[in-house]
């Protein structure tokens, strides 16, 4: 009985130095071609969103994207923002290896999105990924005027 606790206990710590060995090296950002077959791709589950305001001028603005990935077949995918009015809508994808075996297990994850604000007015505005939302605060106008530097 002991022996048998004592190899399901070393093949579990195998398996995980495997998983872990496999993601070493890896972007956390994968681009899947819409041909590729192996592959589906869906929106990733985000718990929250983080939004830092970077201590520069113009201002920089980064969101962290917060959440899970639902298996071990699955990796961050690319992003698209959308900024409509006030909102920046950020659709951030999942590639998910299709017809494998896969561990049933969340795969917690962050991910910097930086925002193009440069030029934006001074006021509160929006940002939604995937349905989790922050907002942030422009104190003042974020604009390079005539005779500033970047």
């Amino acid at each position: 009985m002991k022996k048998n606790v004592f190899l399901l206990v070393l093949i579990i710590v195998f398996l995980g130095l495997f998983f872990l060995y496999q993601q070493k090296g890896k972007s956390d950002t994968i681009v899947v071609s819409p041909d590729d077959s192996r592959f589906e791709l869906e929106e990733a589950l985000v718990d929250r969103v983080d939004i830092l305001i970077l201590e520069s001028f113009p201002v920089q603005v980064e969101v962290v994207a917060v959440g899970n990935l639902r298996n071990g077949c699955s990796s961050l995918g690319d992003f698209e923002i959308v900024k409509e009015g006030s909102t920046f809508d950020i659709d951030l994808m999942v590639r998910v290896e299709k017809d494998v075996m896969c561990t049933q297990a969340l795969i917690p994850f962050e991910k910097k999105i930086r925002l193009d604000v440069l030029g934006l007015l001074a006021g509160e505005y929006l940002v939604d990924v995937n349905g989790a939302m922050g907002s942030f605060t422009l104190e003042v106008d974020n604009l390079i005027t005539a005779g500033q530097e970047e």
